[in-house]
């Protein structure tokens, strides 16, 4: 195995070091080649690859490079800042209720995060969104609360939990 990658290492070194031309013919085309083929070719040399190391599988033998980790973002702050903690609502004809999430710093989609928003402790939605309508309640007490999550789905930050009722319309 260390031979084979040697021996392509070897292979890839000198055709690196090989002259490469390039001309443009007369329909404005550019063209090149290992030799010149008439003479407005040049000389040219390639600018180097940007060469990104693949990650080692698992029994490949390979050791992981040592990358520097990408810096955690510490979220100082999750809150269910909408429905205030023991609101009761009445709906008219059906139950929807405005949910709003604040996060301190902003939420890091960049990194992979989302929000999960759960009702009575059960994952209602994901997402980059800080705002959900929780729609077709029936009559009862609710429990809401939030997470950011990362790219694995793993909890960075939980808020508290906050309960809210949704009673009967009287005539």
């Amino acid at each position: 195995m260390r031979y084979l990658l040697l021996s392509v290492l070897l292979i890839f070194t000198l055709a690196a070091n090989a002259e490469m031309y390039r001309w443009v013919d007369e329909h404005g085309k550019v063209h090149f080649s290992d030799k010149p083929v008439n003479d407005g070719a040049k000389a040219y040399k390639p600018k180097p690859l940007l060469v990104v190391p693949a990650d080692s599988g698992a029994g490949s033998g390979l050791q992981p490079l040592n990358r520097p980790a990408t810096q955690q973002v510490k979220y100082e702050g999750l809150k269910v800042t909408s429905p205030a903690n023991d609101q009761v609502f009445t709906p008219d004809k059906s139950a929807s209720v405005a949910v709003a999430i604040q996060v301190k710093p902003g939420l890091q989609t960049g990194q992979g995060h989302k929000v999960a928003l759960y009702l009575n402790g059960q994952l209602y939605s994901m997402g980059n969104e800080l705002n959900f309508t929780l729609n077709n309640l029936h009559r009862g007490t609710y429990t809401v609360n939030a997470a950011i999550l990362d790219q694995r789905g793993k909890k960075l930050k939980s808020s508290e939990s906050i309960s809210f009722h949704v009673q009967k319309h009287h005539l």
